[in-house]
């Protein structure tokens, strides 16, 4: 058999608003997960909310952070993290392009005799843009080509996608199938969106946000569902899944880690890897 490892997502919520309350909150989830390798997105820079967290995870992380124009001092809200017991012996970065400036990372890490890569991508949003569906498949379409390699892959990530969508069936189609459905026979009942909690929000606050979520989503209320993966091949044994970061904060119900669930997956890796073609 192949070498187990455990693998999260998890989107930490760009806002830094409530952070210094939302940050041990997040520590405490990780440190309960101990995951071997934890993909990052919505990391903040030039602050390093990335580096931030594994100072206070217990253990030894390596941080590898991307961002879409190589400058770790830029101003961004959209940059990438990989968490990681072992250093990757390699990283490399993908433009997926739009004018959010998406991007997808690759580390490859050694585990016993074996080679894989980790994928760690966000990609793009603003469900009001009438192409973002098609805009989301395009950004799959080239991650994927990116991504084709003689190692196995564990593609992780904010996807902006629910399950049924044209971007999700497509991962599919290349082979590439969520871990939580492929462990419980169906995906969680949501990963987005937590209550991040604004506390000093007006009651004329909340019902804008309100009347907001009814017309750009269609939704009553605040809008639910299935946007983060840890997406594996058949190659892969899934031996558990989980969902983290769903509790709010003791001293206050409405903060919350983020406003995103994370998602992890306990793997075996294969024995070996072939190129899929």
């Amino acid at each position: 058999m192949g070498p187990k490892i455990r693998i999260a997502t998890y989107n930490i919520f760009l806002n830094l608003h409530y952070w210094q309350k939302r940050l041990p909150l997040i520590v405490d989830e990780l440190n309960a997960l101990n995951a071997d390798i934890i993909c990052l997105q919505e990391v903040v820079l030039p602050r390093n909310t990335a580096q931030e967290i594994a100072d206070r995870l217990k253990g030894n992380y390596y941080v590898t952070t991307v961002v879409h124009d190589d400058n770790l001092s830029s101003n961004s809200d959209l940059a990438l993290a990989i968490l990681s017991k072992q250093k990757p012996i390699e990283v490399s970065k993908l433009y997926l392009g739009s004018k959010e400036k998406r991007i997808a990372m690759r580390a490859t890490f050694k585990k016993g005799m074996q080679e894989f890569d980790v994928v760690n991508t966000h990609l793009y949003w603003k469900p009001y843009n009438f192409f973002h569906k098609r805009i989301r498949l395009g950004q799959v379409k080239r991650l994927l080509s990116w991504a084709m390699s003689d190692r196995e892959v564990v593609i992780c990530g904010d996807m902006n996608a629910t399950p049924r969508t044209k971007a999700m069936r497509y991962f599919e189609k290349r082979g590439y199938r969520s871990s939580y459905r492929l462990a419980m026979g169906h995906e969680p009942d949501w990963t987005c969106a937590n209550p991040v909690g604004h506390p000093e929000r007006t009651l004329r606050d909340r019902i804008a946000l309100y009347f907001y979520n009814i017309v750009k989503r269609g939704k009553i209320g605040i809008w639910r569902g299935v946007l983060d993966y840890v997406l594996v091949t058949q190659k892969f044994k899934v031996l558990a899944v989980g969902i983290f970061g769903d509790k709010p904060s003791a001293e206050n119900r409405r903060i919350y880690p983020s406003d995103h669930r994370g998602v992890y997956a306990d793997v075996r890796l294969p024995l070996w890897s072939n190129n899929r073609g």
